[in-house]
């Protein structure tokens, strides 16, 4: 110990005793002004730094989250209007079949109730048309005979007069007709 007090100790290293203890005491204010003014600074915004950046990603996350959410739901949506729309696309065409049926039967049933109507007026033109072509053959068969007793013809004349009641009753048939 009492090398160290005459520097025996100290002194073979080449060192001084009072300059260490000054160089001890300015390294600990050095130390205590950084820490209290640099590195305390420092910490504080290095802290708040990764606060921030903590925060940020805890909010990309949630963006990340909200977003999958809103895909997931857009998602849903879609498949739930394109449900809905096949859903009304089907009854649409349920509906315009059965509609196109209803009518294709009605328009059946109108073309079949005109066709037995002009058949059944076709059928009372041709029995009217007979029945006045049997009043006209009538008619002229009755003229026929009296024009052929009132007069006696000769054979030639009684020819010509068949021949021209012939294309009388031809006339009045193709008339009726």
């Amino acid at each position: 110990m009492e090398e160290l007090a005459t520097g025996g100790f100290v002194g073979k290293f080449g060192l001084d005793l009072r300059l260490l203890i000054a160089q001890l005491v300015n390294f600990a204010i050095v130390l205590f002004v950084l820490s209290r003014f640099v590195f305390r600074p420092l910490l504080e915004t290095m802290r708040k730094r990764s606060e921030r950046i903590a925060k940020g990603l805890q909010e990309a996350e949630a963006a990340q989250r909200e977003k999958e959410a809103v895909k997931a739901w857009e998602l849903s949506e879609r498949k739930r209007i394109q449900e809905e729309a096949r859903v009304l696309l089907t009854r649409a065409e349920v509906e315009a079949r059965t509609r196109r049926d209803a009518l294709l039967q009605k328009a059946e049933e109108d073309a079949k109730a005109m066709h037995d109507r002009a058949a059944a007026d076709a059928a009372r033109m041709h029995d009217d048309a007979l029945s006045r072509a049997k009043e006209d053959v009538g008619t002229l068969a009755v003229d026929v005979a009296e024009r052929v007793l009132s007069k006696k013809l000769s054979s030639t004349d009684r020819s010509a007069y068949l021949q021209e009641s012939l294309k009388e009753v031809e006339q009045v048939a193709k008339g009726s007709a």
